[in-house]
């Protein structure tokens, strides 16, 4: 496999001859910032991406990459998906675990896709379709962005049309981030939920706690001041015991 240095923008570069000697398995295949989804809470997040010997880690800054990564996932049985709607979203899932993952750019998207493809397509888990498919979609934008000079009446018609697949497009785009945003709030309204639960139960025992030892307390008090005033009383008798 080739050996890549990415600067912050995420476009691979090949290394320098003079850094052949570097450890291939610990130099970074891909690097830089993406938006990756939280929770309802917090939403989208700027987390540095860092793909390294087939495993894909994420940093909560470039700054905390000697500290740890705070999740890791592995691309050997990952399946990655661009988002239908959203155009600079991708998705990538192992099993019952998946990331949510959005760029800046349409561009800088497709270039993360191409190579995350291309790895697995090179360390022999990934598939040639999957690569195609995400180039031939690339190729297509390029190519539907070119053009020949529209007449007046294409472009009033154009922007017309362009209008109407605008509307249509936000209407979609909005009942799907409505349908998202709804579980994404039910599954942390949950989470929420039975954290209360457990922080109710916590005072619960705790005010059960403190109140046995406030009764032992006020018992064991009450004893001494019992003691206290019969001792008083048995030598109040003793004295007038002895002037009699």
């Amino acid at each position: 496999m080739t050996d890549y240095q990415v600067n912050p923008t995420s476009v691979t570069q090949p290394l320098n001859d003079s850094e052949d000697h570097t450890d291939k398995s610990r130099v970074p295949i891909l690097q830089g910032y993406l938006s990756k989804w939280t929770n309802y809470i917090h939403g989208w997040q700027n987390r540095w991406i860092v793909l390294t010997n087939g495993t894909l880690s994420y940093y909560k800054s470039e700054t905390e990459t000697a500290h740890g990564c705070r999740g890791a996932i592995s691309l050997n049985r990952a399946t990655i998906k661009a988002h239908e709607l959203d155009l600079c979203r991708f998705d990538i899932s192992v099993n019952d675990c998946t990331w949510c993952l959005r760029a800046e750019t349409e561009e800088d998207k497709h270039n993360w896709v191409d190579v995350l493809e291309g790895f697995k397509v090179e360390s022999g888990y990934g598939s040639e379709n999957n690569l195609n498919n995400s180039r031939q979609e690339k190729q297509y934008t390029i190519q539907s962005e070119v053009h020949t000079e529209p007449s007046p009446e294409d472009t009033e018609i154009f922007q017309l049309g362009k209008a109407d697949d605008v509307s249509l497009d936000e209407t979609r785009r909005g009942s799907f981030n409505f349908r998202t945003e709804s579980l994404l709030f039910k599954d942390t309204t949950r989470e929420v939920l039975d954290s209360l639960t457990s922080v109710v139960s916590l005072i619960q025992r705790g005010e059960d706690m403190w109140g046995k030892r406030l009764s032992h307390e006020t018992e064991k008090r009450k004893k001494t001041m019992e003691g206290a005033a019969y001792s008083s009383l048995m030598k109040q008798n003793n004295r007038d015991r002895d002037v009699s």
